[in-house]
């Protein structure tokens, strides 16, 4: 397991720029990250976190939660992940003055687009509040994010207000689907192949994640390159395997219901009613 001392004292920024450009499939349109580990983790005092709260079917098959993937392989993205998430828990105001004045730096100046969690979410609202905050008084900068956390955001939106760089897009195969109108929400899906991502009407990203940012209601994704999270999903979109998943746990609660009401039937001793007399 990967450890990092608890911050007892009001730490030092670990380094120089907190986003980075090491996700090589945005790198190539100079796109900034900042990542969490994905859906559970291990903190350092040994306690378990979900980072992502709305994770559905995704998790299973996610890139970043993967032990195959690189951001679980390799020790220093685990610790670099995994510290980023421990600073906004133990030390959010620190990290959100440290991110407020790294946005004014050169580098940023000019055509500066960051993408917040390609891995991770927004996992509570006072962390989602900050990255508002930040958002905002980096103006300059366009930031995106795909999410799963539909309540958490549309609570925060309703709260401060949308920062006018900001484009957000719901992502599917997670607990909250059933709240987002796919013909009207900025939404996106993953599919198995190319074919079944223009059969559902969708617009491949392929060419540039850039496209999440833009107008397009639907934008898909094809499965990533693990063969182990390909073989998971099969033939079906996220969309796809979570509707799947629901309605299968709508009917084990429903035939428990039932179950309970039989339960509840041959208790009552034969001749009698649960009723009470109205007389």
């Amino acid at each position: 397991m990967d450890t990092l001392p608890l911050f007892d004292a009001p730490p030092a920024k670990p380094r120089a720029y907190l986003l980075t450009c090491n996700n090589a499939d945005l790198a190539r349109d100079n796109i900034f990250t900042w990542t969490l580990p994905a859906w559970w983790v291990t903190l350092s005092d040994g306690t378990r976190f979900n980072v992502c709260p709305e994770a559905g079917v995704c998790g299973r098959m996610c890139f970043a939660y993967d032990s195959t993937s690189s951001y679980k392989r390799f020790p220093g993205a685990r610790a670099a992940h995994l510290l980023n998430l421990e600073l906004t828990l133990h030390h959010l105001s620190d990290w959100e003055g440290w991110m407020v004045a790294e946005l004014r730096r050169p580098r940023y100046a000019v055509d500066a687009r960051a993408r917040i969690h390609d891995s991770g979410d927004f996992y509570s609202l006072p962390y989602t509040r900050a990255w508002f905050r930040i958002m905002k008084s980096a103006p300059h900068v366009r930031f995106y994010a795909y999410t799963k956390a539909v309540t958490t955001l549309r609570t925060v939106i309703a709260e401060m207000g949308a920062p006018a760089n900001f484009d957000h897009r719901f992502s599917l195969g997670g607990t909250e689907d059933d709240l987002i109108d796919i013909e009207k929400d900025r939404n996106a899906d993953v599919f198995p192949d190319a074919a079944s991502l223009a059969a559902a009407g969708y617009v491949d990203q392929g060419a540039s994640d850039l496209i999440a940012a833009g107008p397009d209601i639907k934008v898909g994704m094809l499965a990533n390159r693990l063969s182990r999270t390909r073989k998971r999903q099969g033939k079906q979109s996220f969309s796809q395997h979570q509707k799947t998943h629901d309605a299968r746990r709508s009917e084990r609660e429903r035939q428990a219901a039932v179950r309970r009401a039989a339960r509840r039937t041959a208790a009552v001793p034969e001749g009698l009613s649960r009723t009470p007399n109205s007389g």
